[in-house]
């Protein structure tokens, strides 16, 4: 009967917690377009909340800000004291590079735009994503042309943090090309293209047992930004973890992933965080 008992105040607090995330779906950030949209998680604060743009995995081609992975990890950040906006954004074939970049930038700019009226900070805007996720977040943080275009510095951002995102001209970009997987490019549509240049601070997170090469391509990407100077990019392989879960799992408790990047936020942030580890 005991048992029973705590099932359900465990119940009971588990919907108290959920009541607690405040969400706003479906914000519109391309008005002519009806994947170009966005959702927003937060608790309710007095504070002007640190933002965190979150872009799905998916290799350009699937996912969405709709699976329940994208909502787990949206509302996992939202409870540790950030305004979380999950963005949809357009895929191949429907479009081509460089238009999911472009989303990628229109949401940005949205959020930076409209966060103080969702209770925001837009001067603390951190981008982040795992996959595809990661590959847009580091172009928009090292290529300033995207955010450019909007009125926006890159270098402006609070910080990046890619998950086992591709640091190489991106394989769907190489397949709309005709190119085979195994032709290796570096060219614009590349983060390691610019690993020279200033940016924000970045975190760089990658798999023990990722997919072929993508480790490989996170710690060349690391090399080469260390050859270049620029301390305030660090990185690191995350063990026990494989290219799925390193993103899929951020939502379960005492993620290591998890920790690393609100350590980051933490650090790159003016004020703590409201919520603990």
């Amino acid at each position: 009967m005991r048992f029973i008992y705590y099932i359900f105040i465990a119940f009971l607090t588990c919907l108290s917690q959920a009541a607690e995330i405040i969400e706003e779906k479906n914000q519109s950030y391309h008005e002519d377009e009806p994947a170009c949209q966005l959702d927003l998680y937060r608790l309710e604060s007095d504070k002007k909340l640190p933002c965190l743009v979150w872009f799905h995995g998916g290799g350009m081609t699937g996912g969405s800000k709709n699976d329940a992975s994208s909502i787990a990890v949206a509302r996992a950040f939202a409870a540790k004291g950030l305004l979380v906006a999950c963005v949809g954004y357009r895929l191949h074939p429907k479009v081509k590079y460089p238009t999911y970049i472009e989303d990628a930038a229109a949401a940005v700019h949205w959020v930076k735009s409209h966060a103080a009226s969702h209770g925001g900070d837009p001067q603390k805007i951190f981008v982040a994503g795992h996959s595809a996720g990661g590959y847009l977040s580091l172009m928009l943080g090292n290529d300033k042309r995207w955010l450019g275009h909007h009125g926006d510095a890159h270098t402006d951002l609070a910080g990046i943090i890619s998950l086992s995102g591709q640091t190489i001209t991106h394989f769907t970009i190489r397949s709309e090309r005709g190119l085979a997987d195994t032709t290796i490019i570096v060219d614009d549509a590349a983060p390691l293209h610019y690993a020279n240049q200033p940016c924000a601070p970045q975190l760089i997170l990658y798999a023990e047992k990722d997919m072929a090469m993508r480790a490989e391509e996170n710690i060349l990407y690391l090399s080469a930004r260390a050859a270049a100077g620029h301390k305030q990019v660090s990185g690191k392989l995350m063990a026990d973890t494989d290219h799925g879960n390193i993103g899929g799992d951020l939502a379960k408790r005492d993620n290591a992933a998890m920790k690393e990047i609100l350590a980051f936020i933490r650090c790159h942030n003016a004020k703590a965080l409201s919520q603990p580890e």
